[in-house]
């Protein structure tokens, strides 16, 4: 493969447009978050507040030994990359928004290097066209939208990492696998999943683009960063009671998964093996069979990382699948290096991509006005009650307690608890716990505050939390 033979561009300078395709793709993303109600729910849900009110905990004085952090911890990159992101913008409210634009950028950049360079520049572009159609393909929450592309503390920061990976060791490099190794280290100490999901491939990536003494030093080098993580991982305050692999627990997660998952679920698993078959088939250079099997391990250590850890049916949701929508993007360009007319079909697949994004987003550019506006509705009802009577303090259940605490305009504090009323520790902090204040309100599932003095509510006193 000789990649000066390849046009980097077409006759509409595709090289170029294309990055206006991911522009329409975040546009769609941030705009449909807006539509509604619901919508903005979905984006803005209480998982997704997690570093959110991290970040604000620490930075008013918390510790970290005071939190009950979840098995991904997502301190490395996804921490580092908000607290930069909440630093230059004003709020929460607006880092969610940068975090939204930047994170796509980001990786989409990184996976047309791995085409480009792998491959030739042509399947770069096509790749990037791709990721974009991902997002302007699929409705901003739910199952079958890959909000890692868009959202921290949803495995998408690991994902960066991997690709970041990737293309550090595209050149044999004793300094760029010093820099490989040691992201490994602190994603794998902050997310064991990074071993299992993205390991192998970055072993076999190794093996292939390194000779002698750097290919040894890069083995070795990674799999030693990533078992020191591991051990560092097991040094963050994760409750115990709350294990990452239970035995017995995967084969029955399995069997759940096969027999009720939905397509939306299902979709991104089969379609990535097909094609990942498909792409192997038909490469025909050394780097690009390389790419395609790199691709290909990710899909299988990722499906073979969520049999490991399985639980409830609820954990086959998409922000596990987000190794697969990548491979997806790296495989189907790989595959089409078979047909001749690359500049035609690079021409096409940017030009498509762009009419698709236009024709998504322009309906809702009046959602421009709403943007800052409108918030999940626990908070809306919050900051109503609040108008009536100062609300400093109050209890809530998970799904409402963090976007309250977060994003309402007073930052009140918000104990978490369970539907019985118990305290809920889980990704939470125990700094407010024991203050002994009385509680001004509690919110209900249903988002509605509810006052101490409510007889259809919960005795919501200093006790309930004491």
């Amino acid at each position: 493969m000789n990649p000066a033979q390849e046009p980097s561009s077409g006759p509409l300078g595709t090289t170029r447009l294309v990055w206006v395709s991911v522009g329409l793709a975040i546009a769609w993303v941030v705009l449909g978050a807006y539509d509604s109600i619901q919508s903005i729910q979905l984006f803005l849900h209480s998982d997704l507040q997690y570093l959110p009110a991290l970040f604000d905990d620490l930075a008013s004085g918390g510790r970290l030994d005071q939190w009950a952090l979840t098995h991904s911890g997502y301190l490395f990159p996804d921490l580092l990359i908000y607290s930069a992101a909440r630093v230059v913008s004003s709020s929460a409210h607006w880092t969610f928004i940068a975090v939204a634009i930047a994170l796509p950028i980001a990786t989409a950049a990184l996976l047309r290097v791995l085409a480009s360079r792998l491959v030739a520049p042509n399947a770069g572009v096509q790749t990037v066209a791709l990721f974009s159609l991902l997002l302007i393909g699929m409705r901003p929450g739910g199952l079958d939208f890959p909000t890692p592309l868009v959202a921290l503390s949803d495995h998408g920061g690991q994902a960066l990492v991997a690709v970041a990976c990737m293309c550090l060791l595209l050149q044999a490099s004793p300094r760029r696998i010093a820099v490989a190794s040691l992201l490994s280290l602190l994603t794998s100490a902050s997310n064991p999943l990074f071993v299992i999901t993205s390991l192998p491939a970055l072993l076999w990536l190794t093996f292939r683009t390194h000779q002698g003494r750097t290919r040894v030093l890069g083995l070795i080098g990674l799999v030693s960063a990533c078992g020191l993580g591991i051990y560092l991982h097991g040094l963050l305050p994760i409750p115990p009671q709350q294990p990452l692999i239970v035995p017995g627990r995967s084969s029955d997660a399995l069997r759940i998964f096969l027999s009720r998952a939905t397509v939306a679920e299902s979709a991104p698993v089969v379609v990535s093996l097909l094609v990942g078959l498909l792409a192997l088939f038909v490469a025909r250079e050394r780097n690009g069979r390389t790419l395609v099997v790199t691709a290909w391990l990710t899909v299988l250590s990722s499906l073979f990382g969520l049999w490991l850890i399985g639980a409830e049916v609820g954990i086959w949701k998409s922000r596990y699948f987000v190794s697969f929508w990548l491979a997806l993007t790296l495989l189907v360009p790989c595959g089409l290096q078979v047909i001749k007319w690359q500049r035609a079909v690079t021409t096409l697949a940017v030009v498509a991509t762009i009419l698709l994004g236009l024709w998504r987003v322009i309906p809702l550019l009046p959602n421009v006005r709403k943007i800052g506006q409108l918030k999940p509705e626990p908070v809306t009802c919050f900051e109503r009650a609040a108008k009536r009577a100062p609300l400093a303090r109050c209890v809530a259940t998970y799904w409402n307690a963090k976007p309250v605490a977060v994003m309402a305009d007073s930052k009140p504090v918000v104990l978490q608890i369970r539907a019985d009323g118990v305290p809920d520790w889980w990704i939470n902090t125990r700094r407010h716990d024991r203050e002994g204040l009385p509680i001004d309100c509690a919110i209900l599932d249903q988002g509605r505050p509810t006052t101490s003095s409510d007889a259809s509510g919960s005795r919501t006193t200093g006790s309930l939390v004491g």
